[in-house]
């Protein structure tokens, strides 16, 4: 038996190959009508919360809600979204890409998400120095944990680069503005050769 071209991950990638491209694509279609529901549920079942008790919290029977994770994203009303998530402890945003966006794309998004959140908090701690002092550790937590998570998605590439993070001042040229703060420089270096990008 030959071994496949690349491992087998899930339902679309068991079918390509076997049937013709027109099937694959309207099962790939299918599936993608019921992710944010599998989404609900995989969340459901973490929280070790069963379909009675959701049915108990949305005031409803057990087999609407199973009737609910059966069916099409499309059905789902935002108010069952909602209240689903209330029932399992979780609040939702709804975040719009444009149709087509890239990987690259929603990461960009993601990371403008994230600065308007940290400004948020920066503006809570502006007056306040022990809100201040706990924002600023929170700040170098998320900023260690960001490049933690960049560091292991990366492994998963070919030549695995290691990236790191380098904090210098930069150089004064007069006595004036040697007075005043130094200005901080970031830098993302990649450790195979030691190339210097600024972030």
């Amino acid at each position: 038996m030959n071994k496949p071209d690349k491992p087998i991950t899930n339902v679309l990638d068991l079918v390509s190959g076997i049937v013709d491209q027109d099937f694959v694509d309207e099962l790939d279609s299918v599936l993608r009508q019921g992710a944010i529901l599998r989404s609900l549920i995989a969340k459901r079942v973490a929280e070790g919360v069963s379909q009675a008790e959701i049915a108990e919290k949305l005031n409803c029977s057990q087999s609407r809600v199973s009737k609910l994770e059966r069916g099409r994203d499309g059905d789902l009303k935002l108010e069952e979204l909602a209240a689903y998530g209330n029932a399992i402890g979780r609040e939702f945003e709804i975040i719009g890409h444009h149709k087509g966006s890239t990987p690259v794309d929603r990461v960009k998004s993601y990371v403008f998400a994230i600065h308007r959140e940290l400004q948020f908090l920066a503006e809570l701690a502006k007056d306040d120095q022990k809100i201040s002092k706990g924002v600023s550790n929170f700040f170098g937590e998320a900023f260690f944990n960001v490049v933690n998570l960049m560091n292991d998605a990366a492994k998963s590439l070919p030549d695995r680069p290691l990236i790191t993070m380098q904090m210098d001042a930069d150089e004064c040229g007069d006595e004036a503005s040697a007075e005043k703060a130094l200005p901080v420089r970031k830098r993302a270096t990649r450790k195979r050769n030691d190339e210097a990008v600024p972030v």
